[in-house]
């Protein structure tokens, strides 16, 4: 029985706006892309992979875009924005919650994280969180779902991971914890039913 969900958010609660950040950043500040990728994105070692990780502070991170381009503001708008919630995904959240207990889980900062919940007020509708910054891990390290089900305590048999990346799928299932590819919230809600996985009592 499944008691715990795991809900991500970049491609699932909400749209995937790190590479359609990168390019806005690239295009509308003279950033050049390589670099903003570097800063942005997750390419290993650099700044927004060491960011994620909570490896560096938000000062020191922000002191490195401004030797790229001074106007910061206008940047952080740009990435932050470049970020929609999913609204069908989130009342989905809501249905789940009265069954399970549900995470929001995801490979994040903590700027953004406080940013879309200002603006969305969707943290009230999880049981939790955990985030990467937190941990010093992400989706991609195995470290980063051991460290949930220790901090979470949840048990990985009856736990249920939706994400919209197979490999980050693929690591988790190595610890015994379930999961479904996402793509939209109708097929996921046509897989919850043949799983047997309670989300609305009307159905």
């Amino acid at each position: 029985m499944i008691k715990t969900v795991l809900f991500d958010f970049g491609g699932v609660l909400f749209t995937s706006g790190t590479e359609k950040a990168i390019e806005l950043i690239s295009k509308e500040t003279k950033v050049n892309f390589e670099r903003a990728n570097e800063l942005f994105g997750q390419k290993n070692q650099k700044e927004g992979w060491k960011l994620r990780r909570g490896l560096i502070t938000s000062e020191k991170f922000w002191d490195a875009v401004r030797k790229e381009n001074p106007d910061t503001k206008k940047i952080k708008k740009l990435w932050f924005e470049s970020y929609t919630l999913n609204e069908s995904a989130l009342e989905l959240v809501k249905k789940l919650r009265k069954y399970h207990r549900v995470i929001a889980f995801s490979g994040n900062l903590r700027e953004r994280v406080e940013y879309l919940d200002k603006k969305y007020n969707m943290m009230k509708e999880f049981d939790n969180h955990f985030f990467s910054y937190e941990v010093g891990y992400n989706k991609i390290d195995i470290e980063f779902y051991k460290k949930a089900i220790e901090n979470l305590k949840i048990i990985p048999e009856e736990t249920l991971f939706i994400e919209d990346q197979s490999d980050h799928l693929d690591i988790a299932s190595k610890l015994g914890i379930r999961g479904i590819l996402f793509s939209n919230v109708k097929a996921l809600e046509e897989r919850l039913h043949e799983l047997k996985i309670s989300f609305d009592a009307n159905k």
